[in-house]
């Protein structure tokens, strides 16, 4: 659980501070500081919506209160005032953290509930750039509908280490990293 959670928060750092272009530049034998900087953001001050506050959203809200984030959180079970103040994460209805939130961290199981649960129109209502984690399963997220909104620019930038189907298909993949911005 706590290799899930860090890497979670590693995922999240790597597409905020837009890692990944910086990383192909150099390895292209480029280095444009200012193309980087532009799309390269501090998490501080940032809203994090976590879907999924079992014992893995947990860690995750503990290792991201020193970044001095605001942390939202989506459960099945409303976790006790206490336990919110200890993770730092206020509870929102599904809606309202997609609205509200800066980046998301998926951190829930595959159900019937959550099966498809990120399609095209609440992928489109997350905020304009917001950023996309995905550690739980991959068919909460409509894989086609994912590209789209990342091809188009709404999103800056998905991360997951689980996909539906699962390895990604090429034609995919190569999506995938396009939008991270």
């Amino acid at each position: 659980m706590v290799s899930v959670a860090e890497h979670a928060v590693m995922q999240l750092l790597t597409l905020v501070r837009n890692y990944i272009p910086a990383y192909q530049q150099v390895v292209d034998g480029r280095w444009d500081i200012a193309d980087i900087a532009a799309r390269s953001h501090d998490i501080e001050d940032k809203t994090v919506g976590i879907i999924g506050m079992g014992q893995i959203g947990q860690r995750i809200a503990l290792r991201l209160k020193g970044f001095d984030v605001r942390m939202l959180y989506n459960t099945r079970h409303r976790r006790s005032s206490t336990e919110e103040a200890v993770f730092g994460a206020r509870f929102k209805h599904l809606d309202d953290l997609v609205a509200q939130s800066d980046a998301i961290v998926l951190s829930c199981p595959l159900t019937s509930e959550t099966k498809g649960m990120f399609g095209e129109e609440r992928l489109r209502s997350m905020r304009p750039g917001a950023w996309l984690v995905n550690i739980a399963r991959g068919q909460i997220v409509d894989t086609d509908a994912l590209v789209r909104v990342l091809e188009d620019g709404h999103l800056g930038g998905y991360a997951g280490d689980v996909w539906y189907p699962q390895p990604a298909p090429p034609t995919t993949r190569g999506a995938a990293c396009r939008g991270t911005r």
